[in-house]
């Protein structure tokens, strides 16, 4: 068996908050676990004790109520914590414990900073306009919002009373945000004058114009200044008030709690058919996945700064913002990925003293294409853990991770979705690092996989199942009568199981290989092909920046390739990269 890539130090071990919370189960609770995969199987055993537990360690503010978990027959009905009452946006803001901040960065024009204080006096103020303009608890407020702070604090104050958040980034066209928005009949839409993209200012008023004329139930834009104290055309938005003049200095300032599963979020997750699902998710589930896994899985702590690459439209956007509840500082960067220069988010972590920066695998992998060396080029001192998500992450990354970015980082692979705004699969700072495997299967989910009979299989690749219920599983999807939509796309293929559309394994070390998405799994003459496999060969040749696989009736696959603007593809290279891909 090969070596692990990475091994934790013994501080390092001593130091992490999951080695705290299996202290406080032994010293409180006299339960005692020495390794991982005995604490994982009690967490799924035991979901009583290990939720309650786990809500007393990250110390949630809120009534508990008696009822841990409410199992029905059909599990898309389960509920966590039915009895009890939170509010989300005083668990993510927990003004007496933390002094952490928004910082943004538009590119490298210009940064912005908000302090606790400020977040806080925004979030009350918008919630007071909510209620002044009539908004109830249910009610929608959508936002078109590339990574900026004001989307952050719209999605916090919506939470204070009881209003679900939605949002898109503005790389969704016009179709694509109405596609969404429709299905849910926002009130109010949040937006700003421009956005930034490779170095350029683009104005948005035309674009959302557009989206509000074909949403009926929009009542009200508000716009916020996307270059600080430059008012930029806000009278070209129809309906439209300035985000800068809801603020106030001293606004009337309650937490509002609301049911565990009262909808705190509508997630869009495209199919290959119809209009994307409109997934509703609990306040309550969010924050506990969200603090178990920021907590126990990534050792994100008071004082961290967390960055991720992401943007409003996609869930890694939900589960940043939730960092700010461990007491980390979100650092929210907008603008082209590659711009101003591929190196920049080195410079931003080694400027900002960043210590989490989540960031996707094909990001990754074109950071090893364009043979960027930070080890040797910046101070990455802070960094203690990098986060990979979004698609498989290859061999071949790991190794450049620790070769070229940096030899002792937690390098965290994690997997899950929109579909439950978390992991099922993720990363333990305590454990050591395999190349190409995901460390550990996430506490309180009792994640297999599954053959096609639906019997569990070892080192054999198959379906990502989860065999229980979790608390950030959705709690249905928007106009979806008793469910039925629901439990046909995640509970009818393996009879109330949970059936995810991974093809994944499990390893030796007990970790996971995901091989990509099963609705993608190509399937020539009866074998099974993950495109990831694929997208492994081809990618190990520079000139191509990009490829794609699809099948093509039964017996071919056809592979797309984006190559350097130079290079041609021509006969010699189309069977150099063939009988790559066959030995291979």
């Amino acid at each position: 068996m090969h070596n692990p890539i990475w091994l934790p130090s013994k501080e390092r071990i001593r130091n992490s908050i999951i080695s705290d919370f299996i202290k406080f189960l032994s010293d409180h609770h006299d339960y005692k676990f020495d390794e991982y995969h005995s604490l994982w199987k009690w967490s799924v055993d035991m979901p009583h004790e290990f939720w309650e537990l786990f809500w007393d360690f990250s110390k949630i503010i809120g009534q508990k109520g008696n009822e841990v978990f409410t199992k029905e027959k059909d599990p898309t009905k389960s509920r966590f914590f039915s009895g009890s009452k939170i509010s989300f946006a005083e668990n993510i803001l927990r003004e007496e414990e933390f002094d952490n901040k928004i910082i943004f960065w538009a590119e490298d024009k210009f940064r912005r900073e908000l302090s606790l204080e400020q977040i806080i006096n925004q979030v009350h103020s918008l919630s007071n306009f909510f209620i002044e303009n009539g908004i109830k608890s249910g009610d929608r407020i959508a936002g078109y919002l590339s990574n900026i702070p004001e989307g952050v604090i719209a999605a916090l104050a919506a939470s204070n009373v009881g209003a679900i958040w939605s949002s898109c980034s503005p790389d969704f066209g016009v179709d694509s945000s109405v596609d969404r928005f429709i299905q849910i009949s926002p009130k109010i839409l949040f937006t700003s004058d421009q956005v930034i993209q490779n170095g350029e200012l683009e104005e948005l008023n035309t674009r959302v114009n557009e989206i509000v004329s074909k949403i009926p139930s929009i009542e009200k834009v508000v716009v916020s200044n996307y270059v600080p104290a430059k008012s930029k055309n806000l009278d070209k938005f129809n309906n439209s008030v300035s985000f800068s003049e809801l603020i106030k200095e001293k606004p009337v300032n309650n937490w509002n709690r609301f049911d565990f599963n009262h909808p705190l979020y509508i997630l869009f997750s495209s199919g290959t058919t119809g209009p994307p699902k409109s997934i509703m998710h609990g306040s309550g589930g969010t924050l506990i996945q969200h603090f178990k896994e920021h907590k126990l899985h990534c050792d994100i702590k008071p004082g961290d700064k967390v960055i991720y690459n992401t943007s409003s439209g996609w869930m890694m956007w939900n589960w940043l913002l939730s960092c700010l509840g461990s007491g980390a500082s979100i650092v929210l960067f907008d603008g082209g990925i590659f711009s101003p220069r591929p190196k920049f988010i080195f410079d931003l972590i080694s400027q900002e003293e960043i210590t989490f920066w989540g960031t996707s695998a094909k990001y990754i992998e074109a950071l090893e294409k364009l043979k960027l060396n930070p080890i040797n080029t910046h101070n990455l001192e802070n960094l203690r853990t990098i986060s990979s998500t979004g698609s498989p992450l290859s061999e071949e990354s790991f190794k450049y991770i620790y070769e070229k970015v940096k030899s002792d980082v937690h390098l965290t692979s994690i997997s899950g979705g929109t579909d439950i705004v978390g992991c099922f699969v993720q990363g333990n700072p305590n454990m050591p690092v395999w190349s190409g495997e995901i460390q550990v299967k996430g506490l309180g989910m009792d994640v297999d996989v599954f053959n096609e009979n639906g019997d569990s299989v070892k080192e054999t690749q198959g379906e990502l199942v989860c065999k229980n219920n979790f608390p950030s599983q959705p709690i249905g999807f928007w106009n979806d009568n008793d469910n039925k939509n629901y439990y046909k796309n995640y509970y009818s293929k393996y009879n109330n199981i949970w059936h995810h559309g991974d093809f994944a394994s499990v390893t030796k070390s007990l970790g996971i290989k995901i091989f990509g998405r099963s609705d993608t799994t190509l399937n020539p003459r009866g074998i099974r092909i993950g495109t990831s496999e694929i997208y492994r060969q081809i990618n190990q040749f520079d000139e191509v920046i990009d490829s794609l696989a699809i099948s093509y009736g039964d017996e071919r696959i056809i592979l797309f390739v984006k190559l350097l603007e130079k290079q041609k593809l021509d006969a010699d290279l189309i069977k150099k990269y063939k009988n790559h891909i066959k030995q291979n």
